[in-house]
């Protein structure tokens, strides 16, 4: 993922290959060369060959690096979608290491597991695709699933994403606090 960063500025290359055309606008905000982007969605971000599944899911969050803290206002999130008689899960990141309190706190919320679920299956699964900031964001964009933003477990990083211009904030989406009056 691409931001408005300047960890990302003024580079060049011959040419570079782009996952949406937001990114070329992005890039010349920033500096970076010109005229040498190419849009080529990679099928680990389009997700295009896998053959559709039954959606089971109305909400399924997924999990980054979070805090105890945020993970409890996330639960708070996904207890109040089931009490409105939505079915939920989460889905822990594969690079999380701290699968014990994602297990405690989220104790009566289906927990999906990326060792035993692709990712591809997990985002047919669902109608809507939560999280504050990742890849499926876009990837469920790509697959004309609902986009929603968690603009609640840590709204400075919100806020932040905001300045950052992350690119699924000009996407067509919906923010958790939309959903859910918190």
């Amino acid at each position: 993922e691409k931001l408005y960063d300047l960890d990302n500025t003024f580079f060049r290359f011959h040419k570079f290959y782009i996952w949406d055309s937001y990114y070329e606008e992005l890039f010349k905000l920033l500096r970076a060369g010109e005229n040498h982007y190419l849009i080529g969605t990679p099928p680990a971000i389009s997700l295009k060959s896998v053959s559709l599944t039954e959606e089971i899911y109305d909400y399924t969050y997924y999990l980054g690096v979070e805090s105890d803290d945020q993970l409890k206002k996330i639960y708070t999130i996904m207890k109040l979608l089931t009490d409105k008689g939505h079915k939920v899960s989460v889905r822990i990141h594969p690079n999380y290491f701290n699968k014990k309190n994602v297990e405690t706190i989220f104790k009566d919320i289906e927990i999906e597991n990326p060792i035993s679920v692709e990712i591809s299956e997990s985002i047919e699964s669902t109608r809507n695709i939560i999280s504050q900031y990742s890849t499926v964001l876009y990837q469920g964009y790509i697959l004309n699933k609902s986009v929603v933003i968690d603009d609640y477990s840590d709204v400075e990083m919100y806020s932040n994403l905001k300045e950052l211009k992350y690119i699924m904030l000009n996407k067509p989406h919906k923010l958790i606090s939309e959903i859910i009056e918190l």
